[in-house]
């Protein structure tokens, strides 16, 4: 740290640097990132790709993301993969390299982890240890608007029954794609 000395006629007076004070700002700002937990949502349209798995790690690490919701993962089954600083949590179609929904979670914040739950390949729950409160997590893809009413409405029950079946006291978050549309009806 640069600290310069300066004398006045009765004490001595200790003043930083301009440089040392951003040092501590910078410090001050890397220390406040690693206290928060920082969440995202990314519809990937697909990691069966060759090298899309690693690229999605990349983009994560850049922007300092510990918990990611990602959509259309197109894997088969479900399960749990460890890479490297990453833990993948994935709820796929167990035929087909369709749909798929999951977590990209950072090692971290691997110790908050309560549960997690796959439902179906459009949705999955996470629940995570808070300071004062649980959060219960529901990462969820809806179909598209020119699918059959029968399988939104399947949706939307089985998402109000996952949304029910989360403890009463947690701060409950549907996060996904949820396919919004901006319009006049």
């Amino acid at each position: 740290m640069d600290v310069r000395l300066t004398t006045s006629s009765r004490k001595n007076i200790v003043t930083k640097s301009k440089e040392a004070m951003a040092g501590l700002s910078e410090i001050r700002q890397t220390m406040k990132r690693f206290k928060d937990l920082r969440t995202g949502s990314w519809n990937v349209l697909s990691l069966y790709r060759s090298k899309s798995l690693q690229m999605l790690l990349d983009q994560l690490e850049k922007y300092y993301v510990d918990i990611t919701c990602v959509q259309e993962m197109r894997w088969i089954g479900s399960g749990t993969i460890q890479k490297k600083n990453w833990i993948i949590f994935h709820s796929c179609d167990n035929k087909k390299h369709k749909l798929g929904t999951g977590f990209v979670i950072h090692k971290k914040v691997k110790h908050l982890i309560m549960n997690l739950e796959p439902k179906s390949p459009r949705m999955c729950w996470l629940r995570i240890r808070g300071t004062f409160f649980n959060y219960s997590i529901i990462n969820a893809h809806a179909p598209m608007e020119d699918k059959s009413n029968i399988e939104k409405d399947a949706f939307y029950d089985g998402l109000r029954n996952l949304y029910d079946a989360c403890p009463k006291h947690d701060v409950k978050l549907i996060i996904g794609d949820l396919k919004a549309r901006i319009g006049k009806e």
